[in-house]
Order: C-alpha cells, then structure tokens, then sequence
C-alpha cells in the first residue's frame, strides 16, 4: 500500500485536482513498472491510499527523515505536486550511496488552468528525504546575501577566506577522490553557492580542512586529501607538520584568536596565514580522518580529522571597493 503525500507550494489550488484517479492518469502504471522492474507485478497488486496534504509557503522545508510505515503492508510512499506554479521546493533523496533531487517546480513549470501538469515521485520507505527551502534554492537569494558582505568594509578589512560547510553528504575515499570531481557532482545549497561565487567572480574550490590539534578556531586547507597513514609526526602541531611539507596550505584562524596563537600560526611555514568568516557552519556530512602515527616519548597512533568545504579568496577592503 503506498501512503500518498500531496504537496502544494501555494494556498490556491482547484477542487477537482484531489479527485485524480491514480489508476486512469497512468500514475500507479509507472510507479508499479518503476518499482518493480525485476518482478511480475500488476496494478492490482497495489493500492493507494490518501495520507496527507501538505501546503509549504516562502522559507519552508522539512529536514531528512525515513517515513514511518503506517502499516505492515505499507513499503513505499507516493508524493504528487499539485499543478501550481511555484519556485524552489526540491525534494532530496538518498539512499546508500546514491542521491538523487527530484525538482518539481520544473516538473510542472508548463502547466497551466487549460493544460494542467501534475508531477509526482515514489520511493521505498527506507529511503531518506527531505524538502529543500524555496528560499536557499534561489540563486538571486544568495547573491543578494553576498553582496553587502562584500561591500562591508568591516569584514575581513585585510582580505582573508569566506567558508562555506556543506549541506549534502558526497561520497568519496580518502586519499584518491579528487576535489575537483566532488565539485562537479555538487547539488541544492551547495551547487548554488557554487554557480554564484562563480558569478561574482570569487573563485571559489572545494578544500579539505583539517583541524589543528583540537585547537578551537585554527585550520588548515589543503586543495586534496592528504594521505598520513605511512609518516609519522614528531612532536609539533598537525598544521605545522603540513605547512612544513607543502607551501600551498594555507592556515586559516577566525576572529578572537589571541595574539600569541595568531603570531604562532605566522612561524608554521605555510604560503599564508589568513582571517576565516564562516557564511555557515561546518557540520558532520563530509566528515573524515585518517591515521598517523605521533612520535612523542613513545610512539602511539592519533588521527587526522578534517571535512570538505566551499572556500572563496576574500581581497582587502580597499580592493574590493
């Protein structure tokens, strides 16, 4: 039985568009063909039934979640948009490995009052989704966002790096997953951010920050995966040991490092030392570490922790101006 979910993005909607017969639109046809491709299933086999109608208005999202079976003969859901033109909204699927965004505004961008377009999506109840803000999705949004940031003379007056967590898990292995080829598979929030840094001419690229020995507000931003397993690290600080062995790091600090740890950073060797603004906060989704072994009075094995993040080159105030 497939629990149907109904989504409008606006208040108004005809009457007659809850009476869509699943049967004779062809819509249970596909979902049963779609689901079942490797096993003999017919259309009698399923039913659907209504769940719930659900209206998301300017800002709104549901965050990722697994369906709960509402009955033991339950395995999947049906979702139908309703033919109402709206903006943003996507729905985000991930199961294993696999992601995939169902954009339904595009999906029924052509309806109209004489030829209306439904759209729809179906899935097994083990996959995770989640609804996508109508608000992140515009790119117009973000730009708009950016801009008095860049034209504040008070922000990282002297330059620095704008920092962006992810919002969406990429797979990838450490140390052979190119960075450059996670950017080219970015999606939602992410692929936003991307295509308006890219607007704004900022240069943006993907980074693999690494953490400087649990040391609050320090980094390190490598431009790949740094492979630890085979080294060992005498007694220094994770950042130093990289900057002393590769001059492209660039170690970030944010705002409040004290005066001693900021002139510390400054002697680690690396190419720069620059002020880092966090547009939004790093979370677990690409989370990683890899091993190492730390030479101090006896040898013992630590790790390397970092995740991947959107960085943009931030020039000096008077530049940007």
């Amino acid at each position: 039985m497939f629990s149907t979910r109904i989504i409008a993005k606006q208040e108004r909607w005809t009457p007659k568009i809850l009476r869509l017969n699943f049967l004779n639109s062809g819509i249970l046809q596909a979902v049963v063909h779609s689901l079942f491709k490797s096993v003999k299933r017919s259309t009698s086999d399923v039913t659907v039934e209504l769940y719930k109608l659900n209206v998301y208005g300017p800002g709104s999202f549901f965050k990722a979640h697994v369906d709960t079976p509402r009955s033991e003969t339950m395995f999947g859901s049906l979702v139908v948009v309703l033919p109402t033109p709206h903006n943003g909204g996507s729905l985000h699927f991930r199961h294993q490995n696999a992601e995939y965004t169902f954009d339904s505004a595009s999906a029924v961008s052509h309806s109209s009052p004489d030829a209306p377009y439904a759209a729809f999506a179906a899935f097994f109840s083990d996959v995770a989704h989640e609804g996508l803000s109508t608000e992140l999705q515009s790119a117009d949004a973000v730009k708009n966002a950016l801009t008095p940031f860049l034209s504040n003379p008070d922000l990282l007056p002297n330059g620095g790096l704008l920092a962006f967590g992810l919002s969406y898990q990429f797979p990838f292995s450490l140390p052979s997953t190119d960075l450059v080829d996670i950017g080219r598979r970015l999606k939602g929030i992410d692929a936003t951010l991307m295509h308006v840094c890219d607007v704004l001419k900022l240069e943006p690229s993907l980074k693999a920050l690494y953490f400087g020995d649990q040391d609050e507000g320090q980094y390190c931003f490598l431009d790949y995966f740094s492979d630890f397993s085979s080294v060992t690290i005498e007694e220094e600080p994770l950042i130093e040991y990289i900057c002393s062995r590769d001059d492209s790091a660039i170690v970030g600090y944010t705002v409040g490092l004290d005066t001693y740890d900021r002139q510390r950073l400054d002697d680690f060797g690396a190419a720069e030392v620059l002020e880092v603004i966090w547009a939004n906060p790093l979370n677990k989704q690409n989370y990683f570490n890899g091993p190492y072994v730390a030479q101090g009075n006896e040898a013992c094995l630590e790790y390397a922790y970092g995740q991947v993040c959107l960085v943009v080159r931030i020039k000096p105030a008077v530049e940007r101006a």
